[in-house]
C-alpha cells in the first residue's frame, strides 16, 4: 500500500533483495552524473534494442533504469544541503548521502523508505582494543551529525536504526581479540523507541557449566531473541498489517511468543497502520415511487331475482315496394327468438401484477547498520 524506496551505500546485498531493487548509492558523492553527458542518448539507443535473449533483456533493463535514476538523483545530492557537519569517516559519509535522500522525500515521492550503511574492521582477531575504540568513536560522531540533522527538519521521530551483523564474538579472549560467535548485543535508535531498555535475556551464568545450557565452549553464547523477535516490531513500526507478518518472517512462527519482541514494547507510539481500504460510494438517493391511481369504483353486481337484460329487438329488414298490379307475397313467418342469455355481470378487477426489475503521508524508514571487515560483519543476536 507504500511507495517504496530502497537504497544502499554498500552496492548489493542479500539483505536488500526483494520485489524492489535497491538503488547503489555512492557513499562519497551520492549519484554521480554521467562523465561523458553526450553518451546518454547513445546508451538509451543501446538499451532500446530488442533481443530474444533473456540476459540481453535483463541487461538493458537494468541500464535503462540506471541511466533514468542517475538523471533523477544526481542533481538532488548536488542540490541538497545539510546543517551539520559530517566527517571524512567510512560512517559518516554514507549517513550523509542518506540525510540528503531523506531530506529530498518529497520530489522523490515515497511513502517508506529503507537504507542499508556499512562499514567495516570489527572482525577483532587481534588488537581488539585498539580497533574497536578507534571503529565505535566514528560510528558515533556519524550518528550524532545524523540525528541533529535530522532532528533539525523534525524527522527524528519518523525514522529507526538497528544495527546488525553475520556472527557475534565469543567473550573469552584468543590472547589479543576474540573470534567468531554467535550471541551478541545490538542497538535500536529512533525518536519514537522506548530508550534505557535492554531487551532479551542475558544469561545468568557465563562459566561452562551443565546448568547453563547457553555458554558451548570458549565463550560462545547460544542467542535468546531471534532476529523475528527484533525485526517483527520494526516491520510493525513501518505499516505491515498482522495478517501479512508471516509472508514478511516465513519463520517467526518457529518461536513462540516469548521470543518476540511487541511494536508497545519497543516503541513509544503504537505502529501505523497502513492505509485502509477506501470507503464504499454512497449510494445515490432513492427516488420516491410514483403515485398510485386510486382503483375504478367496482359496479355493483345486479339484484339475484332481476331478470337478465334483454337485448333490443330486431328492426324488420325494410320491404321494397311490389308493383301494385301484384298482391304482396305473404310474409315469412318470423324465426323463433333466440334463448336469453346466460345470468352475468360485469365486474373492474384493481388486482393485478407488478414487478420491478433492476436490469472503483509523512513517511518513515528504517536505516540498517552493519559492520563488516573483508568477509565479515558486526555481531549477531
Amino acid at each position: 500500500p507504500y511507495k517504496i524506496g530502497a537504497y544502499s551505500t554498500a552496492g548489493n546485498v542479500k539483505i536488500m533483495e526483494g520485489e524492489t531493487a535497491a538503488i547503489a548509492v555512492s557513499p562519497k558523492s551520492g549519484s554521480p552524473d554521467l562523465l561523458y553527458p553526450e553518451l546518454r542518448p547513445i546508451l538509451h539507443n543501446m538499451s532500446e534494442m530488442q533481443t530474444s535473449s533473456a540476459f540481453g533483456r535483463t541487461y538493458n533493463a537494468l541500464l535503462t533504469n540506471s541511466l533514468a535514476t542517475t538523471k533523477l538523483l544526481s542533481p538532488l545530492f548536488k542540490a541538497t544541503k545539510v546543517n551539520e557537519t559530517f566527517g571524512d569517516g567510512t560512517t559518516s559519509r554514507q549517513l550523509l548521502q542518506v540525510a540528503k535522500l531523506i531530506k529530498s522525500r518529497s520530489t522523490l515521492d515515497v511513502e517508506r523508505d529503507v537504507f542499508f550503511v556499512q562499514t567495516g574492521g570489527f572482525d577483532t582477531h587481534s588488537d581488539l582494543l585498539e580497533k574497536q575504540t578507534t571503529l565505535l568513536e566514528e560510528v558515533n560522531a556519524a550518528l550524532g551529525s545524523f540525528i541533529s540533522e535530522m532532528k533539525g527538519d523534525t524527522l527524528w521521530d519518523k525514522i529507526t536504526i538497528v544495527s546488525s551483523s553475520d556472527f557475534g564474538r565469543t567473550l573469552s579472549s584468543n590472547g589479543r581479540g576474540t573470534d567468531h560467535g554467535w550471541g551478541g548485543n545490538h542497538f535500536v535508535l529512533g525518536g519514537g523507541v522506548r530508550g534505557a531498555q535492554v531487551l532479551g535475556r542475558y544469561p545468568e551464568i557465563l562459566a561452562e557449566s551443565p546448568a547453563n545450557p547457553l555458554t558451548i565452549g570458549r565463550g560462545r553464547v547460544i542467542p535468546t531473541t531471534p532476529w523475528e523477535g527484533i525485526w517483527s516490531p520494526l516491520v510493525q513500526w513501518f505499516g505491515v498489517h498482522e495478517a501479512n507478518m508471516d509472508y514478511v518472517l516465513p519463520k517467526r512462527q518457529n518461536f513462540n511468543v516469548s521470543h518476540i519482541i511487541s511494536a508497545e514494547h519497543l516503541f513509544w507510539p503504537s505502529p501505523p497502520l497502513p492505509p485502509g481500504a477506501p470507503p464504499p460510494p454512497v449510494a445515490p438517493p432513492t427516488l420516491p415511487s410514483p403515485p398510485v391511481e386510486p382503483p375504478l369504483p367496482l359496479r355493483p353486481p345486479p339484484p339475484p331475482n332481476a331478470p337478465p337484460p334483454q337485448p333490443p329487438p330486431l328492426s324488420p329488414p325494410p320491404l321494397s315496394p311490389q308493383p301494385p298490379i301484384f298482391p304482396p307475397p305473404p310474409m315469412s313467418p318470423s324465426p323463433p327468438a333466440s334463448p336469453p342469455p346466460p345470468e352475468c355481470f360485469t365486474e373492474r378487477s384493481t388486482e393485478h401484477d407488478a414487478s420491478l426489475k433492476n436490469k472503483k503521508r509523512g513517511g518513515r524508514s528504517i536505516l540498517v547498520y552493519t559492520g563488516q571487515t573483508e568477509a565479515y560483519r558486526l555481531t549477531s543476536f
